[in-house]
């Protein structure tokens, strides 16, 4: 099929693996965690201070031990999800610190906020494991992502998000194992979560970057390894230097992940954005941004690494037609490049806001964009030769029996967006998405149902939060 969007010719894709080998082996990646040095040490690996020199031998036999495709335990094993191949899977978005209400107003955002969103995301049929969609303002910060598990725990059935390491005995609480056994899973192809860690581009990690990511993937936790390196700012200004920089970063971190644990399952973190030269501003829904989300996916596959990025991004303060072009640009693209784990349905603002709407709304471009990727098969009776034959020049199709059997499975049925004319709309009241997307919030809340939790796993978990503090944030917030 013709494709001008492909970034990276193949030849290219080799040249940029020796070209982030060649950065590795002679700058090296400064690791400030002495633990993660020693790993590196007891390997055999050079060190000049808190730089580790890898060289391009020892990052393609990193390569060869971590898995291409793995599986993800939900608590409801019905929805376990398969990350890699073919597939994708999307997520809610991430680390937004205020929300907007459906009336407006934008505020901080609270516990109450998080737990609403988990309810929202259990309804939602697109959405196939969660992130940590806000940070709740209302409690301590330095633990709020051991309480956005709890309340996950708690909420939804679907594949859980573990970003703190403190987090690690919960899951073993949850699902009644141990960190060693989630490891032996996971090198058996069932991981236990997706997490990530963030490189500190240029070219280093830290103490709790790095600690993460041993802890993680000596526990059975996929990570995805994923800098968010700023061309012109954080790396070079093209965005050829980027996608350099950031190989040599991520292969840096899969080589710490497969010393630490041989055979845990990674992700190729498909992130970088530009930089805004008038004002230092970050930009999330820049063209250009797609690009580098794009050739990351190409080097990933050239790693046979599962991916992920970010996705529906946008820079829009309001809920307007930017928002809704840059996100269906960035929802399409980052499908369309075989990305496997989609995060960022529900935010703006530069993902800085989250809201109710938006999660609806996003959720139906999704819906847009699974139909539009779904490929043609022309077996069985789908060319429907015999129909057209049979109707010839002068009929029509509506009243066929094949018309009738594929019908309803063939159109994609939107569930908010218009799709019927004007004096209609104008008879039935002219209701905005944004109004049907609020209606639709309201229907998912209405009808939603708590997954069963043992009170014996309730009363641990209740008990290892308090010894974090957050004894009072959890408190009777789970009950219903």
């Amino acid at each position: 099929m013709f494709d001008s969007m492909s970034m990276i010719a193949p030849d290219q894709q080799q040249t940029v693996h020796e070209l982030a080998c060649g950065i590795l082996s002679r700058t090296g990646m400064r690791f400030s965690s002495p633990e993660a040095r020693e790993i590196f040490k007891s390997h055999g690996f050079k060190t000049d201070g808190e730089n580790v020199l890898i060289t391009q031998r020892q990052a393609e036999d990193a390569l060869k031990t971590a898995p291409s495709e793995y599986d993800v335990i939900a608590p409801d094993s019905e929805r376990n999800i398969h990350v890699g191949g073919d597939g994708r899977v999307y997520s809610s978005s991430c680390s937004s610190i205020r929300i907007k209400d459906t009336d407006g107003a934008v505020r901080p955002a609270t516990r109450g906020d998080y737990e609403k969103s988990l309810k929202l995301i259990q309804g939602i049929s697109v959405i196939s494991n969660c992130f940590e969609y806000v940070v709740p303002q209302d409690m301590p910060q330095e633990y709020y992502l051991l309480y956005n598990l709890c309340a996950q725990m708690h909420t939804i059935d679907k594949p859980l998000s573990c970003q703190h390491v403190s987090g690690i005995p919960m899951l073993e609480m949850f699902y009644d194992t141990t960190s060693e056994k989630m490891r032996e899973s996971a090198r058996n192809g069932l991981a236990y979560g997706i997490s990530y860690v963030n490189p500190l581009s240029p070219l280093a990690m830290s103490d709790y970057e790095a600690n993460k990511l041993i802890n993680f993937c000596r526990s059975g936790i996929a990570v995805a390894i994923a800098p968010m390196a700023l061309c012109g700012m954080t790396a070079p200004c093209t965005l050829e230097g980027l996608i350099v920089q950031q190989a040599a970063e991520i292969l840096a971190g899969v080589v710490l992940s497969q010393l630490a644990s041989e055979g845990s399952p990674v992700l190729y973190g498909c992130l970088g954005a530009i930089t805004n030269m008038r004002n230092m501003f970050t930009p999330v829904g820049a063209p250009e941004n797609r690009i580098i989300e794009h050739a990351a996916a190409q080097m990933a596959r050239f790693y046979k690494l599962p991916s992920r990025t970010l996705t529906g991004m946008t820079d829009a303060n309001e809920i307007d037609y930017q928002c809704g072009a840059e996100s269906m640009m960035n929802f399409v693209m980052t499908a369309r490049s075989g990305i496997h784990v989609l995060t960022g349905i529900g935010s703006f603002a530069n993902w800085m806001i989250a809201s109710y709407e938006k999660l609806i709304l996003d959720s139906e471009c999704v819906a847009y964009v699974n139909r539009l990727l779904r490929p043609l098969d022309f077996t069985g009776g789908r060319p429907a030769e015999d129909v057209i034959e049979s109707v010839g020049s002068q009929g029509s199709f509506t009243l066929e029996a094949h018309t009738l059997n594929h019908m309803r499975g063939e159109f994609l049925e939107t569930k908010i967006f218009e799709r019927q004319p004007y004096d209609r709309y104008i008879a039935d009241g002219r209701h905005e998405v944004k109004e049907k997307a609020v209606k639709k919030i309201e229907e998912l809340l209405g009808s939603y149902k708590r997954p069963y939790v043992e009170q014996a796993i309730k009363g641990k978990l209740m008990k290892y939060c308090e010894t974090y503090g957050l004894g009072d944030s959890i408190k009777n917030r789970f009950e219903d």
